[in-house]
């Protein structure tokens, strides 16, 4: 989220006063038009193309948030905000190489910046390039800057998991957990590892701590009373998620049909 600024421009001895609080979506094609307005005037400003960028992000219009995130770079080779931001387009552009180039500028501009470290593994390397063990070392040094950052121990956890290192996993959802508890997916994963480990009784109690924050654990719920043979409650709450949609009726209709 952009917290509100103050931009004070200056040209021929008229001074601008624009006051931009883009913390709602709804302003943020407005605060869009007053950056517009800024870099009209005083097109020299790095700061204010990439607030502008930024913008054209959160509005979807990827291309042209690339635009105003050179344009910043050109005037200021060392704003690693423009940087992180130019990746994130391209990773939504799926140009997920030069995605990483971008992260691992503003990195090198900024090795303490935690969004980039975050930004390289989750968004390319870990779900896009399956590279695991750069992205467990990138999480890493996100945790050497920021150890309580919520997010970094969660996603850990995941490349843990795809790593099959589940002891490790589990220690880094606890923690995620302990910083958040609202980190849904955090139960919903342990949950899915402790199943994995039949330990049926302890998933239930973190697929069942999961829903009371989302509703996508009802199918994994329902996995664990059919292990542990409470065919009743397995059978509604297969009923319950097939109802809402979330995915993977087949498989439901397998386990129904061993009730």
């Amino acid at each position: 989220m952009i917290q509100p600024i103050l931009l004070i421009l200056k040209k021929k001895k008229i001074v601008f006063i624009i006051r931009i609080n883009i913390s709602q979506q709804e302003s943020i094609s407005k605060a869009y038009a007053c950056y517009d307005k800024a870099n009209s005037i005083i097109p020299k400003q790095y700061d204010t193309w990439n607030e502008q960028g930024s913008a054209l992000y959160q509005l979807n219009q990827y291309q042209k948030a690339i635009l105003c995130f050179d344009k910043a770079i050109s005037i200021n080779s060392k704003i690693e905000s423009a940087c992180n931001g130019k990746g994130s387009a391209l990773y939504q552009l799926n140009q997920y190489q030069k995605a990483i180039q971008c992260f691992d500028k503003a990195i090198s501009i900024n090795s303490k910046i935690e969004s980039a470290w975050n930004g390289v593994i989750h968004r390319t390397t870990l779900y896009t390039l399956k590279q695991y063990q750069e992205a467990l070392q990138c999480y890493n040094e996100a945790i050497s800057i920021n150890h309580i950052h919520s997010f970094a121990w969660y996603n850990k956890g995941n490349v843990l998991k795809k790593l099959k290192q589940y002891q490790e996993a589990i220690e880094s959802y606890n923690i995620s957990i302990f910083i958040n508890p609202k980190c849904d997916g955090a139960f919903e994963n342990k949950g899915l590892i402790l199943n994995k480990q039949q330990k049926f009784m302890d998933s239930l109690s973190n697929f069942e701590q999961a829903l009371k924050l989302k509703t996508t654990a009802l199918r994994f719920k329902a996995d664990s009373l059919f292990e542990l043979r409470r065919q009743q409650e397995a059978k509604y709450f297969y009923l319950v998620a097939q109802g809402l949609g979330l995915g993977q009726d087949a498989y439901i209709q397998n386990q129904l049909s061993k009730l």
